[in-house]
């Protein structure tokens, strides 16, 4: 079975694998997605194809590092960024028969109106594929470096 899990970034990376370690049995094959929004970005840098591929890279390099902790933990896990408008991406991602499970993972931290808005958003489509949302509560982890 695959689980797609929707990751914002920046992210705490442990704090981000614990909560997906309590919520998922290990027998998940993991992929974590960012979606980059264009709607999101400045008007240039949606525009400017250099500023994307630098993006899309640095929340590669951010989803592996996530990834790269759920392996050690006995997870599959590969990543999957996309850039597109996000309501589009995610009604793809639901409706794809590679996806079996389709995690929503909620900050505890207060969401700004922005960040809130897209939650909603995102919930508003993928609660129209019954049986397949999982919402997880991400919980606060100390980082062994003292963050």
């Amino acid at each position: 079975m695959n689980a797609l899990a929707l990751v914002r970034v920046p992210e705490d990376p442990e704090a981000l694998a614990e909560a997906l370690k309590k919520s998922l049995d290990p027998r998940f094959e993991l992929t974590l997605l960012n979606i980059i929004d264009p709607a999101s970005l400045q008007p240039g840098e949606a525009r400017d194809r250099s500023y994307l591929n630098k993006l899309e890279e640095a929340t590669r390099e951010e989803l592996e590092d996530i990834a790269k902790i759920m392996r050690g933990m006995g997870f599959k896990c590969k990543v999957k960024v996309e850039t597109g408008p996000l309501l589009e991406v995610l009604r793809g991602e639901a409706e794809s028969d590679e996806n079996d499970a389709i995690i929503l993972l909620k900050r505890k931290s207060t969401k700004g109106d922005v960040e809130k808005e897209r939650i909603d958003s995102a919930y508003s489509i993928l609660s129209k594929y019954p049986g397949k949302l999982m919402v997880v509560r991400r919980v606060e982890v100390r980082s062994r470096k003292g963050r």
